[in-house]
């Protein structure tokens, strides 16, 4: 990604110094240089601020962006100010939907405009615009499908949380974790027969033998050395992304029901439904955070 900034500030670069004549913007091999590395690192931080900002909302992730393309402004000799404003205002800009190509076009005619009101050059400007939506918006929405990717498998195998809670509402936590019998590294604790749950909450699916045996059988640390166990038997499904993803949901509805105590007073299934929709639906964002970190595939 800092490559393809760097390459961007030069186009950046080149515009600038072709349009402005010999007005002080003429090409040099300094400047050359300077854009070459202001870009890079603008990118690098454009696209950290993206991945950090997923869940932390958008006031802070346009403010962090004109902090950082203030201090590149600042850097190549221009306003801090300026530059702020063309950061905050490109990413309001690629903020505002459609195509990639839409998100990256706005944001840099914004960021040219912004640049260019306060003295400085239209193609800074929008070279700047342009790799704030390139490397923060778009790079979400990347994110967004390797998650929709490695956290649907099995969804045409998959049921909803509801029939599966109604499936196995007489059953026993016990039952539940070993109705499928010894497949489970060779122990009898296969999990439910029922095993892929479509979550409500964020529309992924729940492998229910991570969920009910490995997650709560052995939380996350417990899970993380299954995965590495898995890994060492050369096994297919080792760092897989879901198995993390119900790992975390696992360990985390123990936590609710085993330790803090709240049940409904209804079945092992009725109380996951609860904790689903009551506790899980202000923490789902750690869960993928967890397994996409974590998993390989």
């Amino acid at each position: 990604m800092m490559f393809k900034g760097a390459f961007i500030s030069r186009i950046g670069y080149f515009a600038s110094a072709i349009t402005s004549g010999n007005e002080g913007g003429s090409f040099s091999a300094r400047g050359f240089g300077a854009a070459l590395i202001t870009g890079a690192v603008s990118a690098g931080l454009s696209s950290g601020i993206g991945k950090f900002a997923d869940g932390n909302g958008t006031l802070f992730q346009t403010a962090a962006h004109g902090v950082v393309q203030g201090g590149v402004a600042f850097a190549q000799g221009g306003s801090f100010e300026t530059g702020f404003a063309t950061g905050m205002f490109g990413s309001i800009a690629a903020g505002g939907g459609g195509s990639a190509a839409n998100m990256i076009g706005s944001a840099a005619f914004v960021g040219g405009m912004t640049t260019l009101s306060g003295g400085g050059s239209f193609w800074r400007g929008a070279a700047q615009g342009g790799i704030v939506a390139g490397f923060n918006h778009v790079t979400h929405e990347i994110n967004q499908e390797i998650i929709r990717q490695r956290l649907n498998k099995h969804r045409d195998r998959a049921v909803t949380l509801d029939e599966w809670t109604r499936q196995y509402s007489s059953s026993s936590l016990d039952d539940i974790q070993n109705e499928a019998g010894g497949t489970f590294l060779g122990s009898r604790d296969g999990g439910p027969k029922i095993r892929y749950v479509i979550n409500p909450v964020d529309n992924n699916v729940m492998d229910m033998r991570h969920v009910m045996v490995v997650g709560y059988k052995f939380g996350y640390k417990g899970g993380n050395l299954v995965e590495k166990i898995q890994a060492i038997f050369k096994q297919p499904s080792a760092y897989d992304s879901q198995d993390y993803y119900s790992n975390f949901i696992g360990a985390s509805f123990r936590h609710y029901y085993s330790y803090l105590r709240i049940t409904s007073g209804t079945s092992i299934s009725g109380n996951f439904s609860n904790y689903i929709r009551n506790y899980y639906i202000k923490h789902w964002q750690d869960a993928i955070r967890f397994s996409i970190s974590k998993g390989q595939h």
